[in-house]
């Protein structure tokens, strides 16, 4: 991952994982769709690279929160992780 940042997002219906960097939109960026159902809410979480490094390999069920929070928790194993977004990320509750 040569991007410096990644992002979580949805448009409320599609929920995806970006690499980007936030400080140059001419950048290449990847995206790989989730099979997951977005919950209606709009979103772009981002984190750095990083961060998301140092997280043990292996499935992981993530839930993002409003409040610039993402708890990643292994499916397998009693692993848990709480990552804090980066400045620009937005959420947008459904209504």
């Amino acid at each position: 991952m040569g991007s410096p940042q990644i992002a979580i997002q949805s448009d409320g219906v599609v929920v995806k994982v970006v690499t980007l960097d936030v400080t140059n939109d001419a950048s290449h960026t990847q995206a790989l769709e989730l099979e997951t159902e977005g919950s209606g809410n709009k979103y772009r979480m981002i984190f750095k690279t990083e961060n998301i490094q140092k997280i043990l390999s292996g499935g992981y069920e993530i839930k993002v929160s409003s409040k610039g929070i993402a708890h990643f928790k292994n499916t397998k194993f009693p692993i848990e992780y709480y990552i804090t977004t980066e400045v620009g990320s937005t959420f947008e509750a459904s209504k």
